[in-house]
């Protein structure tokens, strides 16, 4: 039996993260590329589960968050991602932060589940001339089986906690869709 914070949870059906040479971030220099071009006719990219996971898996290994067992599901305009981290990614915003250092490592190293479920929404840009993001609202939370409300993660992932849930876009997308298992990113 793993060691950790309890059972995992139920576990997604969704599809895993590929490897980085999934082609994701050639789909992605597509919709910078149009804007550059200056592309007349609308288009359409689709990102389907493992691409979204091989992405927001990369992004939060970016951000300093350690991920394994990524994956991906997407439902009527709703997605849900899960993976498993150790209990330390969790303990960088204060005070957690101020007291993760007297924690055993064994217990900061300890895998939790971390499962998020929302909707993505492409925000307008705030002024002429500057970028529009898209964002995730959050709906359900879990730390394994355990519901926890959504500002609690963002507080206990630090300062980085908040921009996870927000990226910039290039100005050529028009709009986002979530499907049955893929996100349609449409463009201008």
């Amino acid at each position: 039996m793993e060691q950790g914070l309890g059972p995992p949870p139920p576990l997604t059906a969704g599809q895993p993260a590929r490897s980085a040479s999934s082609g994701v971030d050639g789909k992605l220099t597509q919709t910078d590329g149009r804007r550059r071009l200056r592309a007349s006719r609308p288009d359409s990219i689709i990102l389907r589960e493992a691409d979204i996971s091989a992405l927001a898996s990369q992004y939060l290994a970016d951000a300093g968050f350690l991920t394994s067992s990524f994956t991906t599901e997407m439902h009527h305009g709703r997605v849900m991602v899960q993976w498993r981290g150790p209990v330390g990614m969790l303990l960088q915003g204060p005070p957690l932060e101020w007291i993760a250092p007297v924690l055993p490592s064994r217990f900061r190293g300890s895998p939790v589940w971390v499962t998020l479920a929302g909707g993505v929404q492409l925000q307008p840009a705030p002024a002429p001339g500057r970028p529009r993001y898209a964002e995730v609202s959050l709906e359900s939370v879990r730390l394994g089986r355990l519901p926890v409300p959504g500002w609690l993660l963002t507080l206990m992932a630090g300062p980085r906690g908040a921009s996870l849930l927000r990226w910039p876009v290039p100005g050529t997308v028009e709009r986002l869709e979530l499907g049955e298992g893929r996100l349609t990113i449409r463009t201008r």
